[in-house]
């Protein structure tokens, strides 16, 4: 703030100061005259200096603005060169975690001694990672039924607690009656 702003700011606290003193003294209005002396002191005290603040106030926030709106522009300038720096910076660190982790899978290991009497079997297995796909694939016809095996065990299981009430698309539950002879006991005829 430059000295005439801060004498300007000075002088209107004064100005502002010495007239509430003197609206705080005014005595109540009882004639005509008083009135007239009244508005004349508005007229002339309160309303210019009211004018003076408004303008010394309002060109300030004006700056102020002006300000703020170069500081927002600065401030969006330097994220968008820290944000650029930041992004070069993990292409540079993402790029040599990439480069050593190609060196470290193509890394090849020793070779095996040549033994004779000895040589090297490959073996393949697979396992079922989502079993419904699989089952969508023998439905679609991708796959061959023989690749769905049925848990035979939980299914009889699940058929001794339900009985009939195990109604389940593909799978039949039945009842098996096998006599049974207690031991110990003998029927007498």
């Amino acid at each position: 703030m430059t000295q005439d702003k801060e004498s300007d700011s000075e002088r209107i606290a004064e100005e502002t100061t010495a007239i509430v003193e003197r609206v705080q003294s005014m005595p109540a209005i009882k004639s005509d005259s008083q009135l007239l002396e009244a508005y004349m002191f508005m007229d002339s005290g309160v309303m210019p200096l009211y004018r003076t603040i408004e303008q010394h106030f309002e060109d300030r926030l004006i700056n102020a603005r002006a300000v703020h709106t170069q500081l927002v522009e600065d401030k969006k300038q330097a994220m968008a060169i820290v944000t650029k720096a930041k992004a070069a910076g993990l292409a540079c660190i993402q790029d040599y975690v990439e480069r050593e982790q190609a060196r470290v899978d193509k890394r090849e290991r020793p070779p095996l001694p040549m033994l004779t009497n000895y040589y090297t079997r490959e073996t393949w297995t697979a396992e079922v990672h989502d079993m419904f796909a699989l089952a969508q694939a023998v439905v679609a016809g991708h796959a061959p039924v023989e690749w769905l095996k049925a848990n035979t065990s939980k299914l009889s299981a699940a058929a001794r607690r339900m009985k009939t009430a195990l109604e389940v698309p593909g799978v039949r539950v039945t009842k098996k009656v096998t006599p049974v002879m207690r031991e110990g006991k003998q029927d007498d005829d």
